[in-house]
């Protein structure tokens, strides 16, 4: 198995040289999508012997399938700046490239870092993502937020051991300001698919994501950690439907 790492970027000095220190050892080739950072990434990323292609941004999935298409090697190993491979995810990886047959996807739990602190339960752990796969097999999608490949049918991901690091957000106040900005992307895709929104949507769905998240979820484990993340998980759900709601309003008044 050879493997083509791809990572898109746009200002992330802060984190991109702990996710590529990561990954160098498992890729075989290293491409980065950048939409034209005005930091020190691209210096950094060419430190690694990056391929770098500049592009200006057109949405998550798109930005990453153009990276893919500049991929030498079928496996693709696609990464945000501010993930980087466990030591034990990188053994797996490495583990792969040694057999004679390989599936078609793999995925990893993603451990996330929030406030200086790694998150052990609630939706935040084991968050699984699939993150390794034969590019003939899928794609990425193009939703305007929460973009995931989309495989063949019948094609079913193996866990591999080892966690998937994501530093989230320094802070909360950060945490909120990005969840902020998905309700936003989360709300206009909601209203493309053809999405209504109801009193369920805006007030029975919060309750229930905190439910899901402190209880089914067992976030309480995570202590204070986890009475915060659960209200911002309701919080979140909230805001996005409201948000809804408010563009079914506006693009009604536009048609009237």
């Amino acid at each position: 198995m050879k493997i083509s790492a791809v990572i898109i970027t746009y200002n992330e000095e802060r984190n991109i040289s702990r996710c590529l220190n990561s990954i160098k050892k498992v890729a075989d080739e290293i491409i980065v999508v950048d939409s034209f950072s005005n930091d020190n990434t691209i210096l950094i990323c060419e430190s690694f012997n990056a391929e770098i292609y500049q592009r200006k941004f057109d949405g998550y999935g798109d930005q990453k399938n153009y990276g893919i298409e500049h991929a030498a090697h079928n496996y693709i190993l696609s990464l945000d700046a501010d993930e980087a491979l466990s030591h034990q995810l990188q053994l797996s990886i490495l583990e792969l490239r040694q057999q004679a047959t390989n599936k078609a996807a793999y995925q990893f739990n993603r451990r996330n870092h929030i406030d200086k602190k790694w998150v052990n339960y609630g939706v935040w752990y084991p968050d699984c993502k699939m993150r390794l796969w034969d590019k003939n097999k899928g794609q990425w999608n193009l939703a305007f937020v929460h973009e995931k490949v989309d495989l063949q049918p019948g094609t079913k991901p193996m866990l591999l051991k080892g966690d998937l690091f994501h530093f989230t957000a320094a802070t909360f106040y950060q945490l909120r300001a990005t969840n902020e900005k998905y309700a936003t992307l989360g709300a206009l895709q909601l209203f493309k698919n053809g999405k209504n929104y109801s009193f369920i949507d805006t007030s029975l769905r919060p309750l229930f994501a905190f439910f899901k998240a402190y209880f089914i979820k067992l976030g309480f484990l995570d202590g204070w950690m986890g009475i915060k993340l659960a209200h911002e998980n309701a919080r979140n759900t909230h805001l996005k439907y409201y948000r809804l709601k408010s563009i079914i309003k506006e693009a009604k008044n536009v048609n009237a």
